[in-house]
């Protein structure tokens, strides 16, 4: 390797880090970081501190389990690559690991030192793309930053998009979570809330499964803070925010817990929020739709549904809503239909937007995988559709004033 490679080595069984050790040993222009790391905790304080180019996850590691751990390498250092090393090998844990961020996944038992060495130029090749895209959006590594002018120490609050359609079945959630997903590989940092707080199933879209959900964060609301939210959220490129696994546990999140929810997490370090809602008005929806500073009204080209968001826009008005802050977008685009995009303007007073193609079958095997299309399928006209609507969005959002909505009272 043209360049020194700084390999952290987190292994708690002495006959495997020895292994590593000597195996690295053999591998020209790696740095192997002098640390006794006996605990995830020290872990991820290593990685803060060193931000090292590639960790060596051992996943039997102590203190907490090996997948999440990576999980949080990779959001303590985004260029940090994770390899996972086990002395069993399952298409499922592959899988696992793939999941949760890692670039590889290596058997220690069987591990040679042309195995070792090429999946460290894998993670390397990873780490420069990386950098490349990163830089085209602007973002810099430390070491390239100039020093800082004193400002405010303040973080700038996260602009809000909520996504909605009055008539279930158009796909709110399917765009919702691919726009997340586009808009983190530009390298922002996306949280994605789900406020269909019954039947909400952007986690299950992402193909994640917790128990941490945001049910638990309204049971500690008066005590929330920073750490328990990054405890709670779930990690899958974008933050993700999942709604409650029992339906029965939607009625923890009032209207006024929610609000404080969005509130905090909008002074937190992300980018943007993302919130899909349910077509039912609750309080939860209603609050999600007020701090929007953009509101994404989903519409198909069905009369039912086109009656919906018309009766929708008028209720906005009714509500204290500006009609101002929505971008009407017409999924499932089909241009032979009868209801064209002209008449659906001008049935809803206000000109659609964005046409999204409607695309079935790539949809649905994803959301079967629990895969965003935007991964799978990049190159597909509906995907490019979706990055040209991120993009036009973010456009936006920085023209307007961000929107900071008073708290509801409980």
């Amino acid at each position: 390797m043209a360049d020194t490679m700084k390999v952290l080595l987190l292994a708690i069984y002495p006959r495997v880090q020895q292994k590593l050790r000597d195996l690295l040993r053999q591998i020209p222009g790696i740095s192997i970081p002098d640390m006794s790391i006996n605990n995830a905790e020290e872990a991820i304080d290593a990685v803060f501190h060193i931000k090292p180019d590639v960790v060596l996850l051992e996943n039997d590691f102590p203190g907490m389990d090996g997948y999440y751990l990576a999980e949080l390498i990779h959001k303590e250092s985004p260029l940090t690559q994770v390899i996972v090393v086990s002395e069993v090998s399952s298409a499922e844990a592959v899988r696992m690991a793939m999941r949760a961020g890692a670039c590889d996944y290596l058997n220690y038992k069987t591990l040679t030192v042309e195995e070792l060495s090429a999946a460290l130029s894998h993670a390397q090749s990873i780490i420069q793309e990386e950098r490349t895209k990163r830089r085209a959006y602007g973002i810099l590594d430390e070491e390239e930053k100039a020093p800082a002018k004193p400002t405010s120490t303040r973080r700038q609050r996260a602009r809000i998009v909520t996504f909605y359609s009055p008539k279930g079945g158009a796909g709110t959630s399917t765009i919702m979570v691919n726009m997340a997903q586009a808009l983190h590989d530009k390298g922002m940092k996306v949280l994605a809330v789900d406020a269909s707080l019954q039947y909400g199933d952007i986690a299950l879209l992402f193909n994640q499964f917790s128990n941490r959900t945001i049910a638990n964060l309204a049971n500690k609301i008066d005590d929330i803070d920073e750490q328990l939210v990054l405890d709670i959220v779930g990690k899958a490129g974008p933050d993700i925010l999942a709604a409650p696994n029992d339906p029965a546990q939607a009625v923890q999140v009032t209207g006024p817990t929610f609000s404080k929810i969005i509130n905090f997490v909008a002074n937190m370090d992300y980018d943007i929020i993302l919130i899909n809602t349910s077509s039912y008005i609750n309080d939860a929806t209603f609050v999600a739709l007020d701090v929007a500073e953009i509101i994404v009204l989903l519409v198909v080209q069905e009369i039912a549904a086109v009656r919906a968001a018309r009766s929708f826009l008028s209720l906005m008005s009714e509500l204290g809503l500006q009609v101002s802050r929505t971008e009407i977008v017409l999924n499932r685009y089909d241009p032979d239909a009868i209801l064209t995009t002209a008449k659906i303007s001008e049935s809803l007073g206000r000109r659609v937007g964005f046409t999204l193609k409607s695309d079935y079958e790539m949809a649905s095997r994803a959301a079967n995988l629990g895969v965003p299309f935007m991964m799978e399928y990049k190159n597909y006209e509906l995907s490019k559709q979706i990055i040209a609507l991120g993009d036009y969005l973010v456009r936006r959002l920085a023209e307007i004033e961000p929107h900071q909505p008073e708290l509801q009272q409980g």
